[in-house]
């Protein structure tokens, strides 16, 4: 079991140097966190303080492991801004970023808007190739695997957003920087996204959204979510992508709480090790924003 974990292992860890963590969506803890994926979405959630944790194939050594700690905040102006810090884990890498959101929503009518936003992300890269198992210890790039580096990247998005729906498109790595030996970039990244909320009766609203990520030298990675929500206090569903599948439960309570948990099911051969990735968020909200007429457009669940 070791030697398969270890192989696990080494498997993340080239994908991740192919297009690092800033970048690659199953590495990215934006579930629940609509800026994480649409810089353009800062300020939506104003006043909001949001604490997630993403803890992929369980039972798998140096599996994917990322918490995220952000908050959210609009001016009357809306103008939106955004602060995150997050930790990201994967075998012996580990890359911690600060990540800083401002955005514009410009009203183009009573229930529309088109907001553009722009992230700043700066990283910090530590390698310990080292401290890992390996047939041969002695091999050259294992003994000066250490590696400890700054690096910054810079993404820019744009959206439209209706009373009931969105759509918008963001570049991830618009502008970045060497992370690793000589030239190693993060690939640049297009997601394009969408979704539409339907009232139907007795307080029940069916909502979807769709998002399809586009990468450098990957295959297209698709997306869905559908669910249902009641009197805007539960809401439950399923999520459908290119490497996964499984269910999405979210409870708002009264007093500013919001929870949020999804639980994947891998659709590869990842299943014979582990068939658990859990994702919860837990959000608070000191403040509701007024600058939309107290309805933010939240995305049901924005992605996977």
């Amino acid at each position: 079991m070791k030697k398969r974990s270890l192989h696990i292992v080494i498997l993340c860890f080239a994908g991740w140097f192919s297009v690092n963590a800033q970048s690659h969506p199953s590495l990215h803890n934006y579930l629940f966190n609509p800026v994480s994926i649409a810089p353009s979405y800062a300020g939506r959630l104003s006043g909001t303080l949001s604490a997630s944790h993403d803890q992929r194939w369980v039972g798998i050594d140096g599996a994917p492991v990322t918490s995220e700690l952000s908050y959210d905040a609009m001016t009357k102006g809306r103008f939106g801004y955004n602060l995150s810090v997050m930790s990201n884990d994967v075998g012996p890498i580990s890359n911690t970023s600060v990540g800083i959101v401002t955005s514009y929503h410009l009203r183009i009518s009573p229930d529309e808007y088109f907001s553009a936003g722009i992230r700043y992300v700066l990283n910090r890269l530590d390698v310990d190739l080292p401290s890992e198992q390996y047939i041969d210890p002695n091999d050259y790039v294992i003994m000066n695997g250490v590696i400890r580096k700054w690096y910054h990247n810079v993404d820019i998005s744009g959206a439209y957003y209706g009373r009931n729906s969105y759509f918008g498109a963001t570049m991830r790595n618009a502008v970045r920087t060497s992370f690793f030996l000589n030239e190693n970039y993060g690939a640049r990244v297009v997601h394009l996204y969408g979704g539409s909320e339907y009232p139907t009766i007795y307080g029940f609203d069916f909502l979807y959204s769709g998002l399809v990520n586009i990468v450098e030298n990957t295959p297209v990675d698709l997306n869905l979510h559908m669910l249902v929500r009641f009197q805007n206090y539960i809401a439950s569903g399923v999520h459908v992508g290119s490497s996964s599948a499984g269910l999405v439960y979210k409870i708002n309570s009264q007093n500013g709480f919001t929870f949020l948990y999804q639980y994947s099911y891998p659709l590869s051969e990842l299943s014979m090790f582990s068939q658990q990735s859990h994702m919860a968020t837990l959000r608070y909200g000191f403040t509701r924003a007024t600058v939309f007429s107290n309805r933010i457009v939240e995305t049901p669940v924005f992605f996977l």
